[in-house]
């Protein structure tokens, strides 16, 4: 690990804030606010133990190009594994911050956004001519 120093603290830092962000905009895309949203993203910001399997058939396939990637990989997920407590304990404020300092046109259009979804999952299904279609054959 000491060798390859750089490459652990370039993943574990891509990975941490590559969760955070695509938890959080996969959960808000799909209609949590933007609150629940980033609670979400920091709470699963870990790598599992999936990625041992992942590393360790790589290195197979590859055999010898890339040794490192195995201890690298556990490493990262060993690392992201001990951070979930802090961030999960640091989601709450940052969420607040995030509400607090969220540019007005931002929080217009999530409250625009999130009041849209709830429209589309509310309205019922209108009767297409296709729809009639199918429900009559």
């Amino acid at each position: 690990m000491i060798e390859h120093w750089a490459a652990f603290v370039v993943l574990t830092v891509v990975v941490i804030v590559g969760k955070i962000v695509g938890v959080a905009l996969g959960a808000f895309l799909t209609g949590s606010s933007t609150r629940t949203a980033i609670q979400a993203g920091m709470s699963l910001a870990q790598i599992g133990e999936f990625s041992f399997i992942i590393a360790g058939l790589g290195l197979d396939a590859r055999r010898d190009r890339a040794p490192f990637v195995y201890p690298v990989a556990v490493a990262v997920s060993a690392i992201t594994t001990l951070t979930t407590p802090w961030l999960i304990r640091a989601a709450e404020p940052t969420a607040d911050l995030v509400d607090r300092k969220l540019p007005h046109p931002l929080q217009t259009f999530t409250t625009l956004y999130g009041a849209w979804l709830e429209r589309v999952r509310e309205d019922p299904p209108r009767a297409t001519p296709t729809r009639r279609a199918a429900r009559s054959a």
